[in-house]
């Protein structure tokens, strides 16, 4: 539920996991019975824009027990420009349990995550498999950008390890680069592999001493004196309009029909998340803008308003709403009609709050998203007003090829241009890891942002849905965040719930 801002969501994990060197597809495949202790530095030399070279150095331990398990512990140390410091962190992939958790060493806070259960079951080869590369590089007769030559074995570090020379040919010195590689076959890790690019840039990543040994089990459990960074914190603010702001969702099974049930002070955020948990279907949300005071609860802590009484800081949050919906379900427990189960919700939020929604549907190849739309608000005087739905923004971007984070980022950009309202897009963590990383060929393109979202999720391939919103009476801070896939829904019986979450306890 809401109980973190998702801009401060992102920022915390971004510093609890920066400078880590392994995401979850690293225990894949998940190798057992092959422990091991690596003590690994990585180092990059590269020019600093002032025609001076550079030297980064970052040391970690990486460790695997019998079970598969994965830590990778990485220690403080200040950049060389003095620009910042790689935090003391450490991150464990888990197999066993599914479950990434990081943890931040300084704060002695951690956070996990679930691991998708497709990765469990990845398979690659864990070393590059150099021979093979140069059998297939000989049979295809011709030299491509990436050529592969076989180095034979060697010991390191006293295991044995094969060797691999692996030279791309690009079109600026920036892009031609000789990476030379040293793997256990046995332990199935990397031992060695330095990268040398015609610009002068190096990059190296060595494992400097090798136990082959069972590290302690105890390393890979979180600390018993360390808390959960996202766990609400301790009441501190009585305000007693607190209390009226519980969040709740569930639907409950009957024989043939079941019942959705949602409150709070931004309800369809709430349906949202029920519908996808329960039934397994894509649902977005958007918040309409809310900057009328009749339309709100001031939840201000009252010892900041004793010492801070000035109107324009307190914090407000829409008054809150209950729906119930009853519909029919098909066999296997799923809606016999969300589309109408949605409008349904619309029309009782309607009633109830002083905001005008409907419901839309986006259909995309991969998936079909169905999106509850502000169309009605209040101005600050108290007038009914019908803006144009923020995500129903015509965004233009020219053709090109990028980050699909970078995309988003010009989308948000345009929105925040036309509307007059800063919006921020889409710093989310999908599985533990940043959304939109990997780089697509987009555009021309001119349509309505909403749309645009939906062909990057379809893209990026791990989000299908997202949560607009912009802070109560702020025009300043507005934050577009896309969610995970929804699992597909079992058989359902009985109840299922969301998290629930009453700021008043």
């Amino acid at each position: 539920m809401r109980r973190w801002n998702p801009l401060l969501v992102f920022a915390l994990l971004h510093g609890v996991a920066i400078g880590q060197t392994i995401g979850f597809y690293a225990m894949a495949p998940v190798l057992r019975d092959k422990p091991y202790i690596a003590e690994r530095t990585r180092r990059t030399v590269r020019a600093d824009g002032k025609s001076q070279w550079r030297t980064e150095d970052l040391v970690s331990v990486l460790m695997r027990d019998s079970a598969g398990r994965l830590r990778e512990q990485i220690d403080a140390k200040e950049n060389s420009d003095g620009t910042g410091v790689h935090l003391a962190t450490v991150r464990v992939l888990d197999p066993v349990k599914m479950q990434q958790t990081d943890l931040n060493v300084v704060a002695r806070t951690y956070v996990s995550f679930p691991i998708p259960p497709e990765v469990k079951n990845y398979q690659r080869h864990p070393v590059l498999d150099c021979p093979k590369l140069v059998a297939v590089q000989k049979a295809r007769m011709t030299m491509g950008p990436v050529r592969y030559e076989d180095l034979g074995t060697n010991t390191l570090l006293g295991v044995a390890a094969m060797g691999c020379r692996v030279m791309r040919s690009g079109d600026a010195p920036t892009k031609s680069s000789v990476t030379e590689i040293w793997s256990s076959a046995e332990l199935g890790i990397t031992l060695s592999s330095v990268t040398r690019y015609e610009d002068g840039r190096e990059e190296w990543d060595k494992v400097l001493n090798l136990r082959v040994e069972e590290p302690d089990a105890a390393l890979f459990n979180v600390p018993p004196d360390y808390t959960d960074a996202l766990a609400p914190p301790k009441r501190t603010n009585f305000n007693p309009n607190l209390d009226l702001l519980a969040e709740s969702g569930s639907i409950e099974w009957h024989d043939g029909t079941a019942t959705l049930v949602a409150r709070g002070s931004s309800p369809m955020e709430d349906v949202a998340e029920t519908v996808e948990k329960c039934l397994g279907v894509p649902v977005s949300s958007e918040r309409p803008f809310q900057m009328f005071l009749g339309d709100l609860l001031d939840v201000t802590d009252p010892k900041f308003v004793a010492q801070h009484p000035e109107p324009d800081r307190r914090a407000f949050a829409s008054k809150p709403a209950k729906v119930q919906v009853d519909f029919a379900t098909n066999p296997d427990g799923s809606a016999a009609d969300v589309e109408a189960v949605l409008k349904a919700v619309a029309v009782q939020v309607n009633q109830q709050q002083p905001y005008e929604f409907t419901v839309e549907k986006v259909v995309r190849t991969k998936f079909t998203m169905f999106v509850l739309v502000p169309t009605a608000t209040h101005d600050e005087q108290g007038a009914v007003i019908h803006p144009v739905p923020y995500m129903e923004t015509t965004v233009a971007l020219r053709a090109q090829k990028a980050a699909i984070s970078d995309l988003a980022n010009q989308m948000s950009a345009q929105i925040s241009a036309k509307t007059g309202y800063r919006f921020y897009c889409c710093e989310s963590y999908v599985a533990g890891i940043p959304w939109g990383s990997v780089p697509m060929e987009y555009g021309p393109a001119e349509k309505p942002a909403r749309e645009m979202l939906a062909d990057l999720m379809e893209t990026e391939g791990r989000a299908q849905s997202y949560m607009a919103a912009c802070e109560s009476r702020s025009r300043e801070f507005c934050f577009i965040n896309v969610k995970g896939k929804p699992i597909p829904a079992p058989p359902k019986t009985g109840v299922c719930r969301i998290p629930g979450y009453d700021p008043g306890k």
